[in-house]
């Protein structure tokens, strides 16, 4: 209400309806702008949930496997955006830490083997140097043994006879053990030397069936010794040194592990090749050793009442003779039954 000039008084008056009605609409446009402020947030709230808290948890449950040790964690984003590209550098990540992984598990079986192979080296050379000592210990104390028998005044014609044969016996089980030795040391270094030359192989394998018949008779007369060779009458061209020392490591090796029954030495020849047997019904071994009686150092034996002699060497040296001969070697085994070594040549008859 308000007073004029002229002393009129004016009055205005608002009906109460018309107040609650622009009350009403005044209250009706801010529930309106509240309750599109909250639609507006309800969905920018399932945005960010959607687009990247939910990527962010998702990320995060693939890190805590992959912390867990499952290097095969991949995640699978497909937003479009950076959450895209921090999903595909983890992944990039988890590959090559699994690649690197796989590397070093390599490695490590490497190193595995390696130190076995070491361990194994190890105890090979050890038990070779205690084998070496025992060859050489042996033959060196009975020859200074008979020497001191041999100088006694009171011994007969006839006992030093026998006491120089068991030095000269001993004698040439040490120096034929030593040349063993030097053999195995220049075939490992591949120095070994080779005289080829032709010769009558026939004559060869007599030579060595008189050195072994006079073995059998004084070793082990209880055992036959047979030589079939009537196939080898022929020359070849080969080392007949070698070829010699090779056969002669058979029949020892043979003779050695054989009680019972006997040794059989057959030559063959075919158009293009000749063959050494060296059979024997002796102690044998299993199928899944035969491989191991040419590794070096390595002595084969199934028995748990015998030691045999031996510094380990000489099947290792008859391969290597083999091989540098340009033949192969091949054994076959039956545990109790006795082991049979062919060794194959090729017929190389040069002028």
């Amino acid at each position: 209400m308000s007073q004029l000039q002229n002393g009129w008084t004016i009055a205005l008056s608002v009906s109460r309806k018309e107040i609650l009605s622009d009350a009403n609409n005044l209250i009706l446009h801010l529930g309106i702008v509240f309750l599109t402020g909250f639609i507006i947030t309800i969905f920018l709230a399932f945005y960010f949930s959607k687009n990247v808290t939910s990527p962010v948890k998702y990320l995060l449950k693939k890190f805590r496997h992959a912390a867990d040790g499952k290097l095969d964690t991949r995640a699978n984003i497909k937003s479009k955006d950076e959450m895209q590209e921090l999903g595909d550098h983890f992944n990039k990540m988890m590959e090559e830490l699994q690649n690197s992984f796989n590397d070093l598990k390599l490695v490590q079986s490497r190193l595995s083997r390696e130190k076995e192979r070491a361990l194994e080296s190890d105890s090979l050379k050890s038990s070779f140097l205690e084998n070496l000592s025992h060859e050489v210990r042996t033959p060196l104390m009975a020859i200074v043994g008979f020497s001191e028998l041999m100088a006694d005044p009171v011994s007969t014609s006839k006992e030093r006879e026998d006491f120089f044969s068991h030095i000269a016996q001993n004698s040439n089980q040490l120096v034929r053990f030593i040349e063993d030795t030097l053999l195995f040391a220049q075939l490992e270094k591949e120095q070994a030397s080779v005289k080829m030359s032709h010769f009558n192989i026939q004559e060869a394998l007599l030579d060595l069936k008189q050195e072994f018949e006079n073995y059998r008779q004084k070793q082990k007369p209880d055992l036959f010794f047979r030589t079939l060779s009537d196939e080898c009458e022929m020359t070849i061209y080969s080392d007949p040194a070698l070829l010699k020392r090779l056969i002669r490591y058979l029949l020892v090796n043979a003779f050695k592990f054989t009680d019972k029954g006997g040794v059989s030495l057959l030559c063959r020849s075919t158009d293009h090749h000749f063959e050494i047997i060296v059979s024997d019904s002796g102690i044998g071994i299993s199928d899944d050793k035969t491989d191991l009686v040419f590794r070096k150092f390595c002595k084969v034996v199934e028995s748990n009442t015998r030691v045999y002699d031996g510094a380990g060497i000489g099947l290792t040296n008859a391969r290597g003779i083999a091989f540098l001969l340009n033949g192969t070697i091949e054994l076959s085994s039956t545990r109790g039954e006795g082991t049979s070594v062919k060794v194959s040549f090729p017929l190389n008859n040069k002028d």
